[in-house]
């Protein structure tokens, strides 16, 4: 015989299951088929994963039809293992809207279409995740880096706008750069405005490997960045004595690419003389020039091939205080070395004091300015105080020779 409390507790079992099954139908809620119109017909079985708070919970298969999703959890049904060209594959890409910023033939799509929820009622809207290269890898002089950028977006044409109950979160690994900013952004918006991933590199070439990982695939979806090949001029002085007095080495080289071939480069300078004017440069290989400098102020020097321009350096030229003095001191000390090893008794006088620091001048001018050896010595060096003064002692001390 059953009691009146096992009765009750019998009659209330329906009621219970109404009330869980009302409860189940209005957190579930069955996919609409339209979602997936352009990727699978409503028969047909796909395999999803449902995800909550940025986690897998459920791998399946099941027909588009027949899909149930938790309001609170979201759906994402992988297709494919590359990513997609939004120009090429615009029949695997849900509703592609036009974008203001981004030309179609530069958009790249993730193999993935995502059924999230938008707004605080739990309405499904599917997205995909989108990408295009803003910026090739360019090597920024200030920063002596290269330097790339990357644009990401969720595509959706049903609601042009929109925040996601739960933002969207990426991943981007490269080991060929130095630098990702911000190497896991989470985007809660729908369509415009994108995503600016910044990147930067300090030796890239031809073009870089990234790696963009989902919440869905963890392995991640392969993608390159272009790298373009740059021109570069560098020294480290930027002041000349003036007049011709000075010159200095200018390094020049072409970065971002593999290529064995040859470049010609021409160089320019606003003020002053290249040498040589134009050579042959290969990647990877630096060359160097030399700029001579002219009378006084700015110069600017550049260099160009026949699709490329280089950074700008910015030379000033400064009246040759510096080797004038040099040479008269110089003149000075071969001129009395001259005098008191060969004047014996003679009654000291200034004109060959004199005459000897003229011709120390004329010698170091003649070496540094025409590069034309008046004293019958060889040797080579560089311009600084030390050997202007031993120049010109030298000059005054021998004299200019016959040739």
């Amino acid at each position: 015989m059953i009691s009146k409390k096992t009765f009750a507790e019998i009659s209330a079992l329906p009621i219970m299951l109404m009330i869980t099954i009302n409860v189940f139908a209005q957190n579930v809620r069955t996919l609409n088929p339209r979602l997936f119109q352009k990727i699978a017909r409503s028969d047909t079985a796909v395999k999803y994963q449902i995800i909550k708070n940025g986690s897998v919970i459920k791998t399946d298969t099941s027909k588009v039809n027949n899909i149930a999703v938790p309001v609170n959890e979201k759906l994402v049904m992988q297709y494919g293992s590359k990513i997609l060209s939004a120009s090429k594959d615009s029949g695997k890409v849900i509703n592609l809207p036009a974008f203001s910023q981004f030309a179609k033939t530069g958009l790249k799509v993730i193999p993935e279409v995502h059924i999230g929820n938008i707004g605080t009622r739990g309405e499904k809207i599917a997205y995909q995740i989108a990408f295009t290269e803003n910026q090739k890898f360019r090597y920024i002089d200030s920063l002596a880096r290269f330097c790339g950028k990357l644009n990401f977006l969720l595509i959706s044409a049903t609601n042009p706008k929109g925040n996601l109950g739960e933002p969207e979160k990426i991943e981007v690994h490269s080991d060929e750069v130095i630098t990702i900013d911000p190497d896991k952004p989470a985007i809660a918006h729908l369509n415009e405005p994108s995503t600016e991933i910044h990147l930067t590199g300090d030796r890239v070439s031809d073009s870089v490997k990234i790696k963009i990982i989902t919440e869905s695939n963890a392995t991640g979806y392969t993608t390159f960045i272009g790298v373009e090949p740059t021109l570069q001029i560098f020294t480290n002085d930027h002041d000349l004595q003036g007049f011709g007095i000075d010159k200095i080495p200018i390094s020049v080289r072409i970065m971002g690419s593999t290529s064995s071939d040859s470049l010609k480069v021409n160089f320019t300078a606003s003020k002053g003389t290249m040498t040589p004017n134009a050579l042959y440069v290969k990647y990877n290989a630096p060359a160097t020039v030399y700029l001579r400098s002219a009378n006084s102020g700015d110069c600017i020097v550049s260099a160009h091939t026949s699709n490329m321009n280089s950074n700008n350096l910015v030379f000033t030229y400064t009246f040759p205080w510096v080797f004038l003095l040099a040479s008269v001191l110089g003149g000075l000390i071969g001129a009395f070395a001259r005098y008191y090893f060969n004047a014996g008794e003679k009654k000291f006088s200034m004109r060959p004091i004199i005459g000897g620091v003229l011709v120390g001048f004329i010698v170091a001018a003649a070496y540094y300015a025409l590069g034309i050896n008046l004293i019958g010595l060889d040797f080579s060096a560089e311009l600084n105080e030390v050997t202007v003064l031993a120049l010109s002692a030298l000059g005054a001390y021998i004299g200019i020779t016959r040739k």
